[in-house]
């Protein structure tokens, strides 16, 4: 009984889970591809190029986003190693799709631009205390009303 509670209960919801996934991700891919080719006339062929792997990047990424952890989910009845991988990759799926998505190299780029260096700041507000040892100062003037 119990292991056709496991199937009615956990394989089957998971199984039409995945089924959808892969229904959805293919959908997804054809309408990207429609949309390059709708589009490829005001491109040029180097960009084709570069835009085949960024499409690629991108298929890796859906696919790992819909459904790459669920599988570990039919198999981890055979291991108990491959239950921990799916709790640890599983809880951490939101964590992973930020991975995927945010961090790339346009925002990695904003973040090292708006971030200032800490050598030029502290180097530039501390002064030396008689003992030798620097000491941070606070260099920014506060005004209060029309002066």
């Amino acid at each position: 009984m119990d292991n056709l509670s496991n199937i009615l209960f956990f394989k089957v919801p998971v199984g039409i889970a995945l089924g959808l996934n892969i229904i959805a991700f293919i959908w997804t891919i054809l309408g990207i591809t429609n949309v390059r080719n709708k589009t490829s006339k005001y491109n040029s062929t180097k960009n084709q190029q570069t835009t085949v792997t960024k499409d690629v990047k991108m298929y890796g990424k859906l696919s790992v986003v819909m459904g790459l952890t669920w599988t570990l989910g039919f198999a981890m009845e055979y291991s108990v190693i491959v239950k921990f991988i799916f709790l640890i990759v599983n809880s951490l799926q939101g964590f992973f799709i930020f991975l995927a998505f945010v961090t790339n190299k346009r925002v990695m780029e904003k973040c090292k631009m708006s971030r200032p260096s800490w050598s030029q700041s502290a180097s530039s507000n501390s002064r030396k205390t008689s003992s030798g040892s620097s000491v941070g100062l606070n260099t920014r003037k506060i005004s209060y009303g029309n002066s």
